[in-house]
């Protein structure tokens, strides 16, 4: 209304007193002619636009809490359907090395294959080209295929040594971690207060679950005296150093990159280098089964179907609530060893995990309040293109037209 009236002051003296109630005279003015930096008509569509939003705040208060409430439940139930995906995951990838005796490279080959066949078959739908990839985005793709490879190989190792939960438990210390790398990467990053006592809880859990012998004696969990289990846990707190590292690099260099791209370059070279050594250089030769065949299909495209609920659940919450409840994750290993293997857990192994638990999750949530809701933590960029932006245009469709009828039934 105020540029209305620059308007309408450009062409009379006397400015006419404007009627909220009636504006069809400021449409009158504009077919008139005049002078001024927006238009008239997208003033007013933008003012009936409000007018309708209250107007269907007013007349359905109850279906929009009911509506954000059922985005709420939704998006958590996406959330925690992720979490069990990737429970199934290291479960299946531990069933597959332990009693049908496919190694772990063996798996990162079909890993590799499953990530290829997806991501072609992604860039192909979307029309992705891999020339359009910036220098920046093309250098943090290569580093990040090598980590992600390294990290997944030295992790199914772990799991001949550690149980499921230590090695998740483990791996998850990497959000700790990750504010302290990021401030070594960029002078911007600062490290709070309450990350470093984050970072003492984890280190106090981390020894509470792994209970090495020369701490604990002869109550140690460690009950083979066998170097390999506390070389596994090194390892594992090693993938997890190497994981926060480059989400800290993803960060400092801000690349942005799409999932099909991520795939792509880690598949290929994960495929080739395990056929090479598996296939060329050991020699192995493939004796798998129809059913073999399926769990390792099925195995390793749960990591896809993983990132793909976490991207739906975006749609419906903030990442900083999506990153709280990933760690539901770790609850499900937990429980999902005493259903499968029958395992018990000791009072210090069940504190240690807490601790470590709680430290991330405490993170989360004094980060999240501080920030109004706006997370501050390095998490991965999520896709960002074509398919995005279509989605959010039929909506707004949807949405529109509704509005439209509904303030017509009014």
């Amino acid at each position: 209304e105020k540029n209305m009236g620059s308007i309408s002051h450009n062409n009379r003296a006397d400015p006419p007193k404007q009627d909220e109630e009636n504006p069809k005279h400021l449409v009158e003015e504009k077919e008139k002619g005049g002078s001024g930096s927006s238009s008239p008509r997208s003033d007013l569509h933008n003012h009936a636009t409000e007018v309708e939003l209250l107007a269907v705040e007013e007349a359905f208060p109850k279906q929009q809490k009911c509506g954000k409430t059922l985005r709420t439940i939704l998006g958590v139930a996406i959330v925690l359907a992720s979490s069990l995906s990737g429970m199934a995951q290291v479960f299946m990838i531990n069933i597959l090395a332990k009693e049908f005796e496919i190694t772990p490279l063996e798996q990162m080959f079909f890993r590799g294959m499953v990530f290829v066949v997806i991501s072609v078959i992604g860039m192909s739908i979307q029309k992705q080209n891999l020339a359009d990839i910036s220098s920046k985005n093309l250098k943090f793709l290569k580093w990040r295929s090598a980590a992600f490879i390294i990290v997944s190989f030295l992790l199914f190792n772990t799991l001949y040594y550690l149980s499921v939960s230590t090695m998740s438990v483990l791996f998850f210390t990497w959000p700790v971690i990750a504010p302290f790398l990021a401030r070594l990467l960029s002078k911007e990053e600062k490290v709070a207060k309450v990350d470093n006592l984050a970072l003492a809880l984890c280190v106090a859990g981390l020894i509470l679950l792994v209970q090495p012998a020369f701490i604990f004696g002869s109550s140690s969990k460690d009950d083979t005296g066998s170097i390999w289990y506390y070389i596994s846990a090194l390892t594992a707190l090693g993938c997890s150093v190497c994981w926060a590292f480059m989400i800290a690099y993803q960060r400092a260099v801000k690349a942005q990159v799409e999932c099909n791209l991520v795939n792509l370059f880690y598949g290929v070279p994960c495929a080739l280098l395990s056929a090479t050594i598996v296939f060329a250089i050991m020699q192995v030769t493939p004796k798998y089964g129809g059913l073999e065949l399926t769990l390792l299909v099925i195995c390793h495209s749960l990591t896809l179907v993983q990132t793909m609920f976490l991207y739906l659940s975006s749609k419906f919450l903030s990442a900083g609530i999506i990153s709280m409840i990933s760690y539901a994750q770790v609850v499900f290993v937990f429980i999902g060893e005493i259903v499968i293997y029958g395992s018990t857990f000791g009072l210090i192994e069940l504190l240690g995990g807490i601790l470590i638990l709680s430290s991330n999750i405490g993170v989360g949530i004094y980060k999240y309040k501080s920030n109004n809701g706006s997370p501050e933590a390095a998490i991965p960029a999520q896709p960002t293109k074509n398919q995005k932006f279509q989605i959010q245009i039929v909506l707004q469709l949807i949405i529109s037209n509704y509005l439209h009828s509904q303030t017509k039934k009014k």
